[in-house]
């Protein structure tokens, strides 16, 4: 009387059942590792964005018209890799901003404050704009020209 495969058969033994358990173990200690790599790999970026805004934000010392993030120059590069290592130390973006504008003074900012002389450099043209724009209205709608 063959039934198909022998009840003996069909049950796991006591060793098949450590193998599978070893297996099972082998891969969720797998998975924790590998979520673990990928979420330094997370923070590692974005420190690395976080590094790559505040770069942005200042100009290079050396290269005319170019910030520290788009800079090749050798400073540049030395600015990128100290914003990287006080990120790291746990400095906020301000705190890195405003140890560069001790260092160099504001004309660093790639992005000067809206204040002060800067408001007043900024704003000139569109003053100068206006005035313009106020002296041709009042000319065209007085009717004519004045002598």
């Amino acid at each position: 009387m063959a039934h198909g495969p022998s009840l003996a058969r069909t049950r796991a033994t006591g060793v098949e059942i450590a193998v599978w358990s070893v297996i099972l173990l082998v891969a969720v200690v797998t998975a924790a590792g590998l979520a673990s790599s990928l979420s330094g790999m997370a923070q590692e970026t974005t420190v690395e964005a976080r590094a790559r805004a505040i770069a942005r934000e200042l100009s290079c010392p050396v290269c005319e018209g170019q910030s520290v993030a788009d800079s090749a120059s050798t400073v540049a590069a030395q600015m990128r890799a100290e914003i990287r290592q006080m990120l790291d130390e746990g400095k906020s973006e301000s705190e890195i901003i405003d140890y560069y504008v001790q260092q160099y003074g504001t004309w660093i900012l790639a992005r000067p404050p809206a204040t002060g002389a800067y408001v007043l450099l900024w704003g000139a043209p569109l003053l100068v704009l206006a005035a313009g724009a106020a002296w041709a209205y009042r000319r065209v709608s007085s009717g004519g020209h004045r002598p």
